[in-house]
């Protein structure tokens, strides 16, 4: 709840423009500067998966990590990206909010949400 509480000092919401399987996207105004964006919304204890938290809340707890902790952390994302491209897929919004640890301290990737199939012509391309 607090962190719903400090969104709304900056954001005016407004209709769901989405949904998803744990989240919403709410339009939203920037108050400060009446931009209007998109936010999406997820109330991350209910996922109950991942009790662990945030990858971005545990760096910051922890001050800095360990060489050998931050190399299994990466091995970790650089599967989770691995696997979404595998499957023909990009993030596009890869960050350490959408990383979460489970019960046993292995990481998994959330928030598909802008995951996009780039066009067959482009993944030729790059090979």
């Amino acid at each position: 709840m607090k962190d719903y509480d400090e969104l709304l000092k900056y954001f005016e919401l407004h209709e769901t423009i989405g949904t998803g399987a744990f989240a919403k996207v709410k339009l939203a105004c920037r108050i400060f500067t009446g931009e209007m964006v998109a936010i999406n919304i997820m109330d991350k204890n209910t996922l109950g998966y991942c009790p662990g938290g945030e990858l971005f809340d545990y760096i910051i707890s922890q001050d800095r990590l360990s060489e050998e902790e931050t190399r299994v952390v990466f091995r970790q994302i650089v599967s989770a990206v691995a696997y979404v491209h595998s499957q023909g897929y990009a993030h596009r919004d890869l960050k350490p909010e959408y990383l979460l640890f489970d019960e046993y301290h292995k990481l998994k990737l959330i928030d598909v949400g802008l995951c996009a199939k780039p066009k067959e012509n482009f993944i030729h391309s790059l090979e």
